[in-house]
């Protein structure tokens, strides 16, 4: 099952939206806010935002939603308190399987935004 939220793709259990916190909660307010993109490439480097997709899994429900990202990389999603589990991936470069940062746990307190930086490849620096 996937239902849309606001670009928020939820995949799982149908009461389960309830869940993503409102605007007008306190859990609401809550939130996992970051940048995706990869690291490296052409001198001198560095970060590179990038398209993509932040999957976030909830930790006690059957639960994952899925953010699309712009190319921008920059991305907001709102949450209650809680612990979950987090994979930010970008576009491979030959359009197949898109490549994945390994996962990360997260706990967010009532209130809490955590602000991440997903790195979904590493590129030569050349």
């Amino acid at each position: 099952m996937a239902v849309s939220m606001g670009g928020v793709a939820v995949l799982g259990l149908p009461a389960a939206p309830a869940l993503a916190g409102t605007s007008g909660s306190a859990a609401g307010k809550s939130a996992l806010v970051g940048v995706l993109g990869y690291e490296g490439g052409p001198a001198p480097g560095g970060f590179h935002r990038t398209s993509g997709s932040v999957e976030v899994e909830f930790a006690n429900v059957p639960l994952a939603l899925e953010k699309k990202v712009g190319s921008s990389g920059h991305f907001r999603i709102p949450l209650g308190p809680g612990t979950y589990t987090v994979i930010g991936c970008g576009p491979s470069s030959d359009g197949s399987q898109p490549l994945c940062t390994k996962p990360k746990n997260v706990t967010l307190k009532a209130g809490e935004v955590d602000h991440l930086r997903l790195v979904w490849a590493l590129a030569p620096v050349v």
